[in-house]
């Protein structure tokens, strides 16, 4: 193309980007609702804007700083902050037209930057009000600055780089250690001097510290430490409390972290203190191979066809009478985003690209590392969209074959092809998978009755099952919990089966356990609140068992699951002896009254159990039901537990 072709192919790309992306904003995206982190980052904006300084140190202040500036220009409305996102999301855009314009023409340049206006999930981020498209916008920049250094060897472009790093690094603190990886592809320069390589890292890494300075030096002044973050850890421990007996899939050990971490008493670095604690046990506890298991899941989580705006679609936070618009879009967005992508990755390997290719891969690989370590998910592969587009312009329009291509690089991106290919199809595979396991079970008869021949032949096992009243997950070590609380519990879940998401049907004592033994809902049972008897004409897992040839025996400690209201049926021993006449049995049940016996409840109840086993011998299976009341108020723990999980300090 000409010189004046160029800027008029510029211009019709940054006309289609900018009316795409405000009719998202303007249409599908045009909410007041605020979601996850959207409500921080605004409520971090709406403080500075009123002069009272950023909240706290949890993240750095780069977005809402933005936010801040772009809610005083869009006249203090969301939508006016869309409008002005969207205004930034284009110097991204031209910032990528300019770099593969440089190098490989207009034409190329104009189908790169097409694909990157035309993505409908960077055209969805114009709208959401998180920080993925600034740190886009600014990484674009800084690599189009890099890139005119290495022609023109002129520092103001460096100083330029450094800027849009800086400010990269004040919105997302994980991208500080790539300015490293920035000074070594300084340093490494084979034409540079080395006179000149210092002068190189320090025109680059001043505006860096000039722009984090600041913050860090707040931070040490609040906190005592030069931190840009007190999120550090929080996204590591998250990452690595995955389920040991699966890759994938969100699992209850995590949502617990999350709810101690955010009741964790104390300030933003007794929380991050908490996390780090959490962290450093979960990967201990998880070798090994436990790095290869991450990199599966993550790398899957980091590239799969999920997306933001499918999640919005799917919890209907979409504008109203948008949400036809919405769906199609995300079907769209799903075949867009695996063809370009690889498309993307082809370029990657076949293109040369001369030394800012090498600072391209590295980005990727950096993002990669950084999310194998910690944790990840789909929003934060954005930034690395538009540079997964680079070079598929060239690829397209200017890169010719000469020859054949290198078997290395054939080879290579084959390979990158294939895992992109098995993570594409990972959900339809499960699909599949469960819909033939299901015609296996409607059809495969014989199996079946071959298998239930061959478990018939097994010996029956003993069922010991242990209840605790009031008793949080959330405290117990196996889901979670940082402090060792549970030594024996956590045994058994590594021994046997632990159920990662379970709920109570409802808050109090005896409607819960009558649906243990009914596997009915409270109101299918009766028992709606404690003190209903159960009735006889319902059925119950202990009477099912002593049909079956158990022996059953039942130990409890809590008045509500006595035999007064019908527990005791099917156990053909059930010890409910709370101590005499004077103790919870011969009166209405009021924990204030009998607070001092709950102590010694537990022990005894136990005691009696352990008894009972130990003159069953082996003649025939027993099932056991032990429930004890330890946990419930008064909650002061006997000693020596009371001081066992008291504060440091105390």
């Amino acid at each position: 193309m000409s010189r004046i072709a160029a800027p008029l192919a510029l211009l019709y790309v940054l006309t289609v980007a900018v009316a795409l992306r405000l009719v998202a904003a303007l249409t599908v995206g045009d909410v007041t609702e605020l979601r996850g982190d959207e409500g921080y980052y605004i409520r971090g904006a709406t403080s500075l804007l009123a002069g009272e300084g950023y909240p706290g140190s949890l993240r750095p202040p780069g977005y809402s700083a933005f936010l801040a500036v772009a809610l005083a220009a869009g006249g203090g409305t969301l939508r006016g902050v869309r409008i002005v996102q969207t205004l930034v999301a284009l110097v991204g855009i031209a910032a990528l037209f300019e770099l593969v314009r440089g190098r490989f023409g207009a034409a190329a340049a104009t189908i790169s930057a097409s694909l990157c206006a035309l993505h409908p999930t960077l055209v969805s981020y114009a709208h959401f009000l998180w920080s993925e498209t600034l740190v886009a916008t600014l990484l674009l920049v800084a690599f189009w600055c890099l890139d005119r250094f290495d022609f023109t060897h002129r520092g103001g472009w460096l100083v330029g780089a450094g800027t849009a790093l800086g400010g990269a690094a004040l919105t997302r603190d994980m991208l500080l250690p790539f300015v490293a990886v920035v000074v070594v592809w300084l340093w490494t320069d084979p034409a540079g001097r080395r006179g000149s390589r210092l002068r190189r890292a320090l025109l680059v890494a001043t505006p860096v510290v000039l722009l984090l300075g600041p913050w860090a030096a707040r931070n040490y002044l609040v906190l005592g430490r030069p931190l840009l973050s007190t999120n550090s850890w929080f996204p590591i421990a998250v990452g690595n409390l995955i389920p040991r007996d699966r890759i994938l899939g969100m699992d209850h050990e995590s949502r617990a972290f999350n709810r101690a971490y955010s009741a964790t008493r104390g300030g933003e670095l007794e929380r991050d203190a908490f996390a780090r604690e959490t962290a450093l046990r979960a990967i201990a506890d998880r070798q090994p191979w436990w790095i290869v298991r991450k990199l599966v899941r993550n790398t899957y989580y980091l590239f799969s066809t999920a997306s933001q705006l499918k999640r919005f679609v799917k919890e209907r936070w979409i504008a109203p009478g948008h949400d036809r618009l919405a769906r199609g879009v995300v079907a769209v967005e799903a075949v867009f985003y695996v063809v370009t992508l690889a498309a993307g990755v082809v370029a990657l390997w076949i293109v040369p690209g001369g030394r800012i290719k090498l600072l391209v891969v590295a980005l990727i690989l950096f993002h990669w590392a950084v999310y194998v370590i910690a944790n990840a998910t789909h929003r934060f592969r954005l930034p690395l969209l538009p540079f997964f587009l680079l070079y598929v312009g060239p690829l397209l329009a200017t890169y010719r074959r000469r020859g054949h291509v290198a078997r290395w690089r054939a080879l290579g991106a084959g390979a990158c092809l294939a895992a992109f290919a098995a993570i594409v199809a990972t959900p339809w595979m499960r699909r599949l998978l469960v819909v033939l396991l299901a015609l296996t079970c409607v059809t495969g008869t014989v199996g079946c009755e071959r298998a239930t021949s061959g478990a018939e032949g097994r010996e029956p096992p003993n069922v010991l099952l242990v209840t605790i009243d009031t008793l949080r997950a959330d405290h117990l070590s196996s889901y979670g919990y940082a402090r060792a609380t549970s030594p024996n519990i956590d045994r058994i879940a590594a021994e046997g089966a632990l159920f990662e998401t379970a709920y109570a049907p409802m808050s109090t004592t005896g409607p819960s356990h009558a649906t243990i033994f009914t596997s009915r809902y409270p109101l299918g049972h009766g028992v709606v609140r404690n003190g209903i008897r159960l009735t006889d004409d319902i059925s119950t897992l202990p009477a099912l068992l002593a049909e079956h040839g158990y022996r059953t025996a039942g130990f409890v400690s809590s008045y509500p699951v006595s035999h007064g209201f019908g527990f005791a049926r099917g156990f053909g021993h059930f010890d409910d002896d709370f101590g005499g006449e004077s103790s919870l049995k011969a009166r209405r049940w009021n924990q204030q009254e009998v607070e001092g016996e709950f102590d010694r409840l537990g022990t005894d109840t136990v005691d009696r159990a352990i008894a009972w086993l130990a003159i069953q011998g082996d003649a025939a299976p027993w099932f056991v039901w032990v429930h004890l009341f330890d946990p419930h108020a008064p909650y002061g723990a006997p000693p020596p537990f009371g001081k066992a999980f008291a504060a440091p300090d105390k």
